[in-house]
């Protein structure tokens, strides 16, 4: 973490999603995030890189300069939770002794939403997980560009997730002239979160989630506590989490996974 940028999630699980790159394309590297210059139609190892005023460099010859993969060898995955923060790229890939040098780059979705996953994590936030949206149309969502040993490491730090293809009734694009046909995302094993309506939750500040849910479900407070700082502090137990995975469950408020 760099002295201006927002803790990971991990470390601040209230935080949760995390601060997105605030940029529509990024590098993120072991000691900050350099801003890449999107192009519309150039490939996107093409696309320069930031590196002073009047300064860059294609994207693929920085990376190749750092010895890490070039754009092409990388896996596009989209992120729909705390995986496009910058802070938490580099916080996984240091725990598995990985050197950070992850392009991440704003990406146009249609067909998809983001939901609630039906699980707490170890850390204790309440994580995302995409939900299938006929409806929904030019979200910004992030993609990130994982080098082999990349994405193994990122599978690792997914326990509760599958990684599957993003279907074909959904469209991803880079600009509006370049689609990513081959393109991953990670879906919650544990199935989305609902309304009583039984729409699908949207993911909100978690603050705000968990205030909603503890109103919501009575029983939670027994588990829980009665704040989200108590919330995180409890679900460090992983029985506790287990438990409000099931309380989930039997207060008719969670959805089996999508099939993707």
């Amino acid at each position: 973490m760099t002295a201006a940028e927002p803790p990971d999630p991990i470390t601040a699980p209230l935080t949760y999603p995390g601060a997105a790159p605030d940029s529509p394309a990024v590098l993120v590297t072991e000691s900050g995030v350099l801003v890449v210059r999107p192009s519309r139609s150039g490939a996107l190892g093409q696309w320069r890189v930031a590196l002073g005023p009047g300064d860059g460099k294609a994207l693929d010859e920085v990376l190749g300069q750092r010895g890490a993969a070039l754009t092409g060898e990388r896996v596009p995955v989209l992120a729909v939770g705390s995986n496009a923060a910058p802070a938490q790229i580099r916080r996984k890939l240091s725990a598995a002794a990985l050197t950070a040098a992850v392009p991440v780059t704003a990406v146009t979705v249609d067909g998809l939403s983001v939901g609630v996953s039906a699980h707490v994590s170890k850390a204790g936030y309440v994580p995302a997980t995409p939900v299938p949206d006929p409806a929904a149309k030019a979200r910004r969502m992030w993609v990130t560009w994982l080098a082999p040993d990349e994405l193994q490491a990122m599978d690792q730090t997914e326990p509760n997730y599958d990684r599957v293809r993003v279907p074909g009734s959904c469209s991803v694009r880079l600009t509006p002239v370049q689609a990513l046909p081959a393109c991953w995302l990670y879906v919650s094993r544990h199935g989305y979160l609902t309304e009583r309506s039984g729409e699908p939750r949207t993911l909100t500040d978690q603050s705000d989630l968990m205030s909603r849910l503890l109103a919501e479900i009575p029983a939670l407070t027994d588990l829980a506590g009665t704040t989200p700082d108590e919330w995180i502090s409890r679900a460090r137990d992983q029985g506790t989490r287990d438990r409000i995975r099931d309380l989930f469950r039997s207060s008719g408020l969670t959805r089996s996974p999508e099939r993707f």
